[in-house]
């Protein structure tokens, strides 16, 4: 692609994912492609390969950007690790943001008992899987809410990572140097990519991480059924641990967030996202949610855009009985990106409010026909493009083992039916 034309198309693409993102109505219909990991008999490897290599991982994600015309591609090759950047946030600020996933080779330094790893506990073609788990008792929530950081980095850490089950032993040094050193190798290849995906035209935003305080205690301290009971039995105790939990959980996203004006002018806009996942949501009663969750929720979103970031919701599972607590953030500062909801229904509730992503179950991608595919797209642009603000994206963050041919029927429908 030549300099000229590349630029030209960079700059399309940019101006019509921001004014998607602000609820305007673009030129277009933006298609939005975040994969955790990538189609892997399209490639040619496999989840191993692509969970522990980063280079293969690198050039997986440029084959896919450079075989399919999306308007923004890109790969998060890790599971959730959120809780290290938690543990670090006050005395490691500057490293924090960096270990916010884990990856396969940080899986094997830290050897921890969060996730499960192709090539590792299971086979070498297997996804990756995050499983958390218990590892807090309810007794001990005494002790969260005393001193969050010291109960995480001194109890909850040495018994979720093998490496790090003596905190002052050689073997946890060793560990901790060992991640320092592939937490820098890892964010090289990131920087590569960034820029060798803007080298094919395709724009990325810079990035801040944050978390929903009880989803915290549910996917890494006491698991998520495990924390539902305790909302019934002990509520005040588990109210009280995520009051705590908040201002470290919107710290970690206002830190991560702070973007040199040199990098906001390498990526050409004033837009950092600050992504947060969602689990517990799905889960609970409109009355739980709303009583326990949201919120703690709304106070670290509401601290993510005083400070000029851009919340980017992932609503996991069928956020539908939820939608209309979205109306209580400011308008046009968040993106909220649906799993499993009604779309027709967030776009009753949200339109000209929100921006809505996601659209394209995983399930059709990886075994549907195209011309299903085409049908599934050219039916929901009918009803989520009028008034704009409106992104298709996967249900689901990963293009999980999908098509090729179905993806390019994707892309084709979106360029004739998403037109304005």
């Amino acid at each position: 692609m030549s300099k000229p034309k590349r630029e030209v198309l960079l700059k399309e693409r940019l101006e019509r994912l921001e004014k998607v993102i602000r609820v305007k109505e673009p030129d277009r219909v933006p298609i939005m492609m975040a994969a955790c990991f990538l189609p892997v008999s399209y490639l040619g490897t496999t989840y191993e390969k692509i969970a522990f290599d980063y280079q293969e991982c690198k050039k997986g994600v440029i084959k896919v950007a450079s075989d399919f015309g999306f308007d923004m591609f890109g790969c998060f090759s890790g599971l959730e690790g959120f809780i290290f950047s938690l543990a670090l946030i006050d005395s490691h600020p500057d490293i924090a943001p960096f270990v916010r996933f884990l990856t396969g080779p940080m899986h094997d330094i830290l050897q921890d008992k969060y996730t499960k790893w192709p090539g590792r506990e299971t086979s070498e073609n297997t996804y990756p899987q995050f499983l958390g788990g218990k590892f807090m008792e309810p007794e001990e929530y005494g002790k969260l809410i005393e001193d969050p950081l010291g109960f995480i980095n001194e109890v909850l850490l040495p018994r979720v990572c093998r490496s790090l089950e003596k905190p002052n032993s050689a073997k946890a040094y060793g560990a901790m140097i060992k991640l320092g050193m592939d937490v820098a190798k890892y964010g090289a290849m990131m920087q590569e990519l960034t820029a060798e995906l803007k080298n094919l035209g395709y724009p990325s935003f810079p990035f801040a991480w944050s978390y929903s305080p009880l989803d915290l205690i549910g996917d890494f301290m006491r698991h998520v059924t495990d924390v539902v009971v305790d909302l019934h039995r002990i509520p005040d105790k588990v109210e009280q641990a995520t009051e705590v939990l908040t201002p470290l959980a919107a710290k970690v996203g206002v830190v991560s967030g702070q973007v040199p004006p040199e990098v906001k002018k390498f990526f050409g806009t004033d837009i950092v996202l600050a992504f947060i996942p969602l689990h517990l949501n799905s889960m609970l009663s409109p009355k739980l949610y709303n009583e326990y969750y949201w919120p703690a929720l709304k106070k670290v979103i509401g601290e993510l855009i005083k400070a000029g970031l851009t919340p980017f919701v992932f609503y996991e599972g069928d956020h539908t009985p939820h939608l209309e607590t979205i109306l209580e953030l400011p308008k046009g500062k968040t993106v909220a990106y649906f799993e499993r909801a009604d779309l027709r229904k967030a776009k009753e509730v949200l339109g000209g409010h929100t921006c809505i992503m996601g659209g394209i179950p995983g399930s059709l991608l990886a075994g549907g026909t195209p011309e299903k595919v085409r049908e599934h797209v050219k039916s929901l642009l009918e009803d989520l493009k009028p008034g704009g603000g409106f992104a298709l994206a996967p249900a689901e963050a990963s293009s999980l083992d999908v098509k090729p041919e179905n993806i390019k029927a994707l892309t084709d429908a979106v360029k004739k039916y998403g037109k304005y």
